[in-house]
């Protein structure tokens, strides 16, 4: 799944980043703790996932 967001304001773009990661942990999260295995996932492939954002 790869969301396309672009936006005039970096601070903003931030927001909507943190929105759309939050949705995807409580989309596919069955419990507290695979909601924390993902968010550690998530932090250690940053990079990866801010690929699907177009910020500027």
């Amino acid at each position: 799944m790869v969301i396309n967001v672009v936006v005039n304001n970096n601070k903003h773009c931030q927001e909507s980043r943190l929105l759309y990661l939050m949705l995807l942990l409580i989309r596919r999260a069955r419990s507290k703790e695979s909601i924390v295995a993902m968010a550690i996932n998530i932090v250690a492939n940053n990079n990866y996932v801010s690929m699907g954002f177009a910020c500027g």
